[in-house]
């Protein structure tokens, strides 16, 4: 991916030490990213007649919404469904609009898409996850999910409201004891919502006594 994009200043990292799992967090652009190459590696075993087209999706807080496509696998056949969310680490309604739905198939339609609304409030909370499931809406609950990896789907919401962190771009900077004066960067991380301050002190290092005596 080219830094270029609408979704830019991409920032990697693991969700837990020693997982492959990476995602990636959008930065100064509020969108959506299917993990397409991802979702590949971890589906094993497919349904035969429907599934969702990306098993993860990660949406910026602020674009108020992600939108997740459903394909029908096979052709001149109608099919009726069910999708719902279900809570993982984000609750609706706080987090995102729970969703319950039909969705019906006509003999030539290949893929449905469904939003899914997502709340964007001005309170920082760490990355969030709900579930997007397809099921048999002529079976009994818990026993009607339809079969196959790829009938679920993970949703991850990325808060872009974190103020982030201050500190010195460098430690240890080395100036000429002739000169006037030196100039020290102080750089703001991982957030950019709002203001953030800092207060700044200057202190003497002295050195450590000697150990020999006169």
């Amino acid at each position: 991916m080219q830094p270029e994009t609408l979704l830019e200043r991409f920032a990697y990292r693991k969700r837990n030490a020693g997982n492959a799992g990476d995602f990636i967090r959008i930065k100064g652009a509020k969108g959506q990213l299917e993990h397409d190459e991802q979702a590949k590696k971890l589906v094993n075993d497919v349904n035969e007649y429907v599934g969702f087209k990306c098993l993860h999706y990660s949406v910026t807080e602020s674009n108020g919404h992600v939108e997740i496509t459903i394909a029908k696998k096979i052709i001149s056949q109608e099919i009726t469904i069910g999708v719902r969310t279900i809570n993982d680490t984000a609750q609706a309604p706080r987090d995102y609009t729970h969703i319950d739905e039909i969705i019906e198939f006509g003999k030539r339609d290949t893929e449905k898409k469904i939003r899914i609304p997502i709340v964007d409030d001005e309170e920082w909370n760490p990355d969030l996850e709900f579930i997007v499931e397809l099921y048999d809406p002529n079976k009994l609950e818990g026993e009607d999910r339809l079969p196959g990896d790829d009938t679920r789907c993970r949703v991850t919401i990325l808060d872009e409201d974190f103020p982030g962190t201050i500190g010195f771009q460098s430690t240890e900077i080395n100036v000429s004891k002739n000169a006037k004066e030196v100039e020290i960067e102080i750089e703001r991380n991982d957030g950019s919502d709002g203001t953030i301050s800092c207060m700044l002190s200057t202190e003497p290092l002295t050195k450590e006594p000697s150990s020999h005596s006169a």
